[in-house]
């Protein structure tokens, strides 16, 4: 842990985490999930990437991933485009790392906000505990999850507390809250507001912050202050968490029931194009090609033209080409009219660098979606991205 008397002001923070962030982006290991860039993580290379933040005194916001979350981003393009702008976005729960595997996609495993917080606390360096700061949770659950993490004495170190209360995202976000959370200069902030006001939150004051790790991580607080027991690993393992978390609290029955039947009926309306995204899969897969067939740039725009496919053997070539796009922070034109086929990281990367071209208030242009590529796109539910972040697509 940084000590506290080195930390960086707001400002100073700010700058580098922008200064830092398209590189950190474009070397990360990523792939399209439901029209999210999801790193390929592990738990115990989260921690390490956690560390690694907070030992370089950068901010990042980090997502966790689950059914609900893709649900609620379904249904709200402003909750889809703060996730989207995460600068880290894991797998929490069975049932997606599940369908990710269907897709053919190397997740290695789920890494939720609990295990991650477990984790931090029984098996982090007592030497050199992460402090964290709580924010949200019901009635006296942040100052008992308080007392818990600081009678553990282990990887975690509680510097404060809060409930804001049921108040709106503006009313949560006046200056006394961000003060309070900025004098106990915080690793890591936890809120737990509930996801959709929780994430928004988040979106709206994360320039204001000075927590290196700002995370929305839900229940976890619950299971931190012990109101709440996470289930057995055998649950945990077999998809079944959701069974023992009804068990515990049957009020959580209609909302699993509810986003399982919304996804289910997505999921049901793409089933075709998932064969046709497979079959395109095999043909251009481990395909040769020319990836990029032309580029072109003048003072305010660049246009890339696309060639025919892109698949895994060209990935550094497009994090390079991305990257180096992102960089110069001009206009861009994204012309697809020869491509047939992308890959899930090459969408990945795409929303990556359309994150960036938003966060610089920069003009994209999409051109040519038809054909397989339309399907792709909606297949993967990156057409829900592009609209979320008002990007103008031309399907013709």
């Amino acid at each position: 842990m940084i000590p506290h008397g080195s930390k960086k002001s707001i400002t100073s923070l700010y700058q580098s985490k922008n200064n830092g962030a398209v590189h950190n982006d474009f070397q990360r290991d990523v792939y399209c999930l439901f029209g999210f860039p999801v790193d390929n993580l592990s738990l115990k290379s989260t921690e390490n990437l956690l560390k690694n933040n907070v030992s370089a005194c950068q901010q990042i916001v980090l997502s966790t991933v689950n059914v609900n979350w893709i649900v609620t981003s379904l249904k709200s393009p402003e909750f889809r485009a703060a996730v989207l702008n995460s600068d880290i976005c894991i797998l929490d729960g069975m049932p997606l790392l599940i369908l990710s595997h269907c897709l053919g996609l190397p997740m290695r495993e789920v890494v939720s906000g609990s295990s991650l917080c477990e984790h931090l606390l029984q098996k982090g360096d007592a030497q050199n505990p992460l402090s964290i700061f709580l924010f949200g949770g019901n009635s006296d659950t942040a100052e008992n999850a308080f007392i818990k993490i600081n009678s553990s004495a282990k990887g975690l170190k509680a510097v404060g507390h809060c409930n804001p209360g049921f108040g709106s995202i503006k009313t949560m976000s006046e200056n006394s809250f961000i003060q309070r959370i900025n004098s106990s200069s915080p690793d890591i902030l936890l809120v737990a507001l509930g996801a959709h006001k929780g994430v928004l939150w988040i979106e709206r004051n994360r320039n204001k912050l000075n927590s290196h790790i700002i995370s929305h991580l839900g229940a976890t607080i619950d299971f931190l202050a012990g109101t709440v027991k996470r289930a057995p690993l055998f649950f945990q393992k077999t998809a079944l968490e959701w069974l023992w978390r009804i068990a515990k609290e049957p009020s959580l029955f209609r909302r699993y029931l509810d986003d399982g039947l919304f996804l289910f009926g997505e999921l049901i309306s793409r089933f075709l194009f998932f064969f046709k995204y497979i079959r395109l899969k095999k043909r251009y897969g481990q395909k040769a090609g020319k990836p990029i067939i032309l580029m072109s740039e003048n003072h305010d725009w660049i246009t890339l033209k696309f060639g025919e496919h892109f698949n895994f053997p060209q990935k550094a070539f497009v994090q390079q080409t991305f990257y180096e796009v992102a960089l110069k922070k001009k206009n861009i034109v994204l012309d697809f009219d020869k491509t047939e086929f992308v890959d899930s990281a090459f969408l990945a990367y795409l929303l990556l660098l359309l994150k960036h071209q938003n966060r610089n208030n920069r003009v994209v242009k999409v051109y040519n979606i038809r054909n397989n590529l339309q399907k792709i796109f909606c297949f993967n539910f990156v057409t829900h991205s592009l609209n979320s972040l008002d990007i103008s697509i031309d399907f013709n």
